[in-house]
């Protein structure tokens, strides 16, 4: 049972497959429990950003996500079978962003495209967001196009010409000016 909370599985999950009243689970798994919280509470104290004033896990997902989103996010953890351990992000909406996390090295690779977002290592995707064609056309209507009707400067080109002598095989390349 130990080694499955500490696989991420939860005390009710246990509880309901093993038949064991939720009581009793609690008592073998809430000391796994905490090491997974204390874990991932760990991995959001990590610097993830040196050359850009030092912030940390949880200030780069704050600064991705605003304050108030931030502050909705679940912190977890867990350990996967060749001992690395694994921290999650669950964001408001139920997007989970997810890093591997060396508690002896302190430091954190993503694993997904949402982890890097929230440390700010890929740029914020673009919402969807509908098109007010008309606005756009009126926009276009406003803009005046200038082209430059100053003539360019001729440019000279050295063009070879190949000449070939059968006599003596000797090629001669003469430069044309155009």
């Amino acid at each position: 049972m130990q080694a499955r909370v500490r696989a991420g599985e939860s005390a009710e999950q246990i509880a309901a497959t093993t038949g064991w009243e939720l009581p009793k689970v609690l008592r073998y798994a809430e000391p796994l429990l905490d090491e997974r919280a204390f874990m991932a509470q760990q991995a959001a104290a990590v610097e993830v950003r040196r050359s850009r004033g030092g912030a940390t896990l949880a200030e780069a997902c704050a600064a991705v996500l605003g304050a108030d989103d931030a502050d909705a996010i679940v912190w977890d953890s867990f350990r996967r079978e060749d001992g690395r351990w694994i921290v999650t992000a669950t964001l408001r909406d139920g997007t989970v962003a997810a890093w591997t996390y060396d508690h002896h090295g302190r430091n954190l690779h993503s694993l997904d495209e949402q982890a890097r977002v929230l440390m700010g290592a890929s740029p914020v995707p673009a919402q969807d967001a509908e098109i007010d064609i008309a606005a756009a056309l009126d926009l276009v209507g406003d803009v005046s196009i200038v082209r430059d009707e100053a003539p360019g400067r001729p440019r000279l080109v050295a063009v070879p010409s190949v000449s070939v002598s059968e006599d003596t095989a000797r090629i001669t390349v003469e430069a044309t000016e155009e």
